[in-house]
């Protein structure tokens, strides 16, 4: 069936004044031309018009769609938001100074720009998910410069494709996910819609690169731009997402026991240096988590972890090594701005409990905030213990900087 085969058209239509007398033009069927094409028609009200002052009309009518392919083409232009003109033409009748007499009408109106602006998604909370696709619920601001309420066989969810930007500013084409809205019905101001489904598919390896990096910065904290596009060409630019508040991971905490002795992968014991050829040991910081990552009553897995942990700024010091009682070195470190690259993996809970020695994720709670271990080591391209001279003889020292210790 189609649902475009006629609208109800509430507005206003603003008339300029009149030239010499004032004058009143009588209702009439108006035909409603676009681009040329005859779209439809509509009953427009009897309004009068006076040289003193324009005149605005209160249109409440029913348009009747002629030209399905003709009205689409219309929607498309508007939904869009370019400028867009409409003909409206007809036959009134006239009454001036106590003179009927018919009149030939032909008028352009120009229609308000159909603009959504300071889109923003927040308050992104994960709801399910598996390999291929993320489930989330967000709400999402805007601001329209226009009203629109669309009711019967025409009101129906709109589904808009999420894409987002390359580094260098422009779309990619890929959608990874979508949005969908319950209803394409504008308030003129601000609009808030609430728990809206948002779903990220990893459709092709582009899509998952492009998925990976907006939860990374998202769980980072930082905010991002998308563009929406969805059916007859709309496209919403610059939607603002919120990351999440004050980022995933509240703090690390360094330890003696977790991060510079570590545990032995299978077993849970604390390693010893005197068993180091017949341990294997996990080193790294205690990370605590934010607890509102999932909803009350839903679990979020994170498996795969691998972060990089990097320094603002250089790590430089000096120390003194005693290398033998009767030698001492003093020394200078350069060790860069890498310091470590945390990953999860199996082992990572057998410290807390021996039995999971074969987990490799996070389960995180919500409402809970969490703490869990994540293990250390070197990044790929990070130097062994950096750069290490000794202040005296400018000679060079095996396994003297930072990451002997850690990890």
């Amino acid at each position: 069936k189609n649902p475009w085969s006629s609208l109800q058209v509430t507005g206003t239509m603003h008339v300029g004044r009149s030239h010499f007398v004032g004058a009143t033009i009588h209702g009439f069927v108006a035909q409603v031309k676009f681009n040329g094409a005859t779209v439809g028609f509509c009953d427009v009200p009897s309004f009068s018009i006076s040289p003193k002052s324009p005149a605005s009309i209160a249109l409440d009518t029913v348009f009747q769609v002629r030209d399905r392919a003709a009205f689409e083409s219309a929607a498309s232009t508007i939904l869009q938001g370019l400028p867009s003109r409409l003909e409206l033409s007809g036959t009134p009748q006239v009454t001036t100074e106590g003179a009927t007499l018919d009149l030939t009408l032909s008028k352009l109106i120009e229609l308000p720009p159909l603009t959504l602006a300071g889109a923003k998604l927040f308050n992104l909370r994960m709801v399910s998910g598996n390999d291929t696709e993320l489930s989330l619920v967000a709400d999402v601001s805007f601001v329209s410069l226009t009203r629109l309420l669309v009711t019967g066989n025409a009101s129906q969810a709109l589904r808009l494709n999420v894409h987002c930007l390359s580094a260098n500013g422009t779309v990619v084409e890929e959608a990874m996910g979508d949005i969908l809205f319950p209803n394409s019905d504008l308030e003129r101001g601000l609009n808030v819609r609430n728990n809206l489904s948002l779903v990220l598919r990893k459709a092709s390896r582009h899509a998952a690169n492009d998925v990976s990096d907006f939860l990374g910065r998202w769980l980072s904290g930082a905010q991002q731009t998308l563009v929406l596009r969805g059916p007859r060409g709309i496209t919403v630019s610059g939607v603002k997402v919120a990351g999440f508040p004050g980022g995933l991971l509240q703090s690390a905490t360094i330890s003696r026991a977790q991060t510079l002795r570590g545990h032995d992968a299978e077993t849970g014991e604390l390693c010893d240096w005197r068993h180091r050829g017949q341990q294997h040991c996990l080193r790294g910081p205690m990370l605590v988590a934010r607890s509102s990552l999932a909803g009350m009553h839903n679990l979020v897995q994170a498996r795969d972890i691998n972060l990089d942990v990097n320094l603002q700024r250089n790590l430089t010091y000096d120390a003194t090594l005693r290398e033998l009682p009767w030698q001492i070195d003093h020394i200078s470190c350069d060790s860069g701005k890498k310091l470590f690259r945390i990953q999860s993996m199996p082992g990572m809970w057998s410290g807390v409990d021996p039995e999971r020695r074969a987990e490799d994720s996070v389960i995180f709670h919500g409402g809970l905030t969490q703490s869990f271990l994540l293990p250390s080591r070197p990044q790929p391209d990070q130097l062994l213990g950096g750069t290490c001279l000794t202040k005296i003889f400018e000679r060079r020292l095996p396994e003297c900087c930072f990451s002997s210790v850690l990890p």
